[in-house]
């Protein structure tokens, strides 16, 4: 009991007992939502931010609600009513396999593939995107008006004349 308390305690302290949930699929694409309520969290793979939720139990876990998953044909997968978190990670993982003998097996595969190519797709719209901010920057850089200021410095018996561009 000790332990839990000091568990608590030093979870309180630093981090305030904020903890994350990622759901996964396999394969991805599944509909996640609250079984009890039929709320919709997301497409797997998502990650809830479950904050500093006051769920913590006197046995160290954390409990959320229980999540169904559907994919395109229909096939459910489901976890109990609750799903109890145990132990100290911030983050957590939970995967729901599809059934081996639930059918249309192939229409979630093909779902999976077009979720993955989407998401090389925005990818790629994203590294562009990053480099025309690059380049629009550089662009505005060199279009600033330059100044020139002078300087004259004794050296020895003469003066010296320095000119600095920005």
């Amino acid at each position: 009991m000790n332990n839990i308390l000091t568990i608590m305690l030093f979870c309180i302290i630093i981090s305030g007992c904020s903890y994350s949930l990622a759901y996964h699929s396999q394969p991805p694409g599944a509909l996640i939502k609250y079984t009890q309520n039929g709320n919709v969290i997301g497409m797997a793979p998502i990650k809830v931010d479950y904050g500093n939720n006051p769920q913590f139990k006197a046995d160290g876990c954390y409990s959320v609600a229980g999540v169904t998953a559907t994919w395109v044909s229909g096939t459910q997968a489901k976890t109990g009513n609750i799903i109890k978190l145990c132990g100290n990670p911030q983050e957590y993982n939970i995967t729901l396999s599809r059934p081996s003998n639930a059918p249309d097996l192939e229409k979630d595969m093909n779902f999976a593939i077009q979720l993955q190519n989407n998401a090389l797709l925005q990818q790629q719209v994203d590294q562009q995107a990053q480099l025309n901010a690059i380049q629009m920057f550089n662009a505005l850089q060199a279009a600033k008006p330059k100044t020139t200021t002078g300087t004259v410095m004794p050296i020895g018996d003469g003066l010296i004349y320095q000119e600095t561009t920005r």
